[in-house]
């Protein structure tokens, strides 16, 4: 059972009377436990906010990887590629302008500051009307792949997962296989945050 429901569960015990208690309890398992699914975003007020527990735990990466998987991603090897609703959305979480060159180019690979260079290298994009895969490198002490999958309607992202890994993989296939081998192994494909 997740923590959600645990919470709630908690929640209904502590406000109402051991009988509403039992009713609220049977409901919850009754209900099918595959139908819920948590998104790892939500739009408030107008602004995207990140469910970190969701994205951290993995508890919408597998419905998302299935959704790669079956996706027809066309891929794209130019960050100018990238929709405005995705550029939009990381700067919103960095807090200003993107700075990020494509495959090849130089970047601010090392901690050794180098003015006028990018911070983050871009790897992979592929999208569909749907699914967005991006993959970019960010430097410092060390280089790491971020690796985002994005669902969307219209321009609105209704799903986001988002985590790294310390090897570059190119290709789509890669990356959803090293998804997939590695998403129940501590540490591995994130780092007990989110950053970008």
């Amino acid at each position: 059972m997740n923590r959600f429901l645990l919470g709630f569960i908690l929640l209904v015990l502590c406000s109402c009377s051991e009988k509403e208690a039992e009713n609220q309890i049977k409901a919850v398992q009754e209900e099918p436990v595959d139908t819920f699914h948590t998104t790892g975003i939500k739009k408030v007020n107008g602004e995207y906010v990140l469910d970190t527990v969701a994205i951290l735990t993995n508890d919408n990466l597998e419905p998302l990887l299935t959704a790669v998987e079956e996706a027809k991603l066309v891929s794209y090897d130019n960050v100018t590629d990238m929709p405005p609703f995705i550029k939009e959305f990381l700067e919103s979480q960095i807090g200003g302008d993107i700075s990020m060159v494509n495959y090849g180019e130089d970047w601010q690979e090392t901690d050794v500051i180098e003015e006028g260079l990018a911070d983050r290298q871009l790897v992979y994009l592929g999208m569909d009307d749907s699914i967005v895969l991006l993959a970019y490198h960010t430097g410092g002490f060390g280089k790491a792949e971020h690796v985002l999958i994005f669902k969307h309607r219209e321009g609105e992202i209704t799903d986001f997962w988002k985590g790294i890994i310390l090897k570059t993989i190119k290709t789509k296939e890669g990356i959803v296989a090293y998804l997939k081998e590695n998403k129940d192994t501590e540490w591995r494909i994130n780092f007990n945050r989110i950053y970008f």
